[in-house]
């Protein structure tokens, strides 16, 4: 498809604000993230976790679109990622990557603690048990025998 210099602006200026929008989203669900790990690390309710993961789940979702969005627009005007010729691009898009990585480690070490609890909880459950049943809990928190 053959642009002029215009359209070519125009496209770029919305992947960029894409980009930024992106880039948002990142640091809204690291401070999610922080505040979860917080969370796990100290006596928290399932309530309270429930509306972290919503929050999670949100952002998480808006992402996915933003980023579809975007290798949408990146094929329109045939610019791909890491954006090696395009200098605010690139900077954006370096930031973007570290982001993610940074997101990734906090989310796994979230993920060992929230395994670490329920563990715990089901083994203390277990142990305590004058019949030995297995308890669990269900989606809403409660305890089931």
């Amino acid at each position: 498809m053959l642009f002029t210099k215009n359209f070519f602006n125009y496209y770029m200026e919305i992947l960029i604000n894409i980009i930024k929008k992106i880039e948002n989203i990142l640091l809204s669900l690291d401070n999610i993230l922080d505040q979860e790990h917080k969370n796990l690390l100290k006596n928290t309710t399932i309530k309270e976790l429930k509306t972290i993961f919503k929050k999670k789940e949100h952002y998480f979702n808006l992402f996915l679109q933003l980023n579809k969005e975007r290798i949408s627009l990146e094929k329109k005007i045939n610019i791909f990622s890491p954006y090696e010729n395009h200098y605010k691009l690139k900077k954006y898009w370096t930031l973007i990557v570290k982001k993610c990585l940074y997101l990734k480690k906090i989310n796994l070490q979230n993920k060992i603690l929230l395994n670490k609890k329920f563990y715990l909880n089901q083994y203390f459950l277990e142990l305590f048990s004058p019949h030995q049943k297995c308890i669990t809990y269900n989606i809403n928190g409660n305890l089931e025998i």
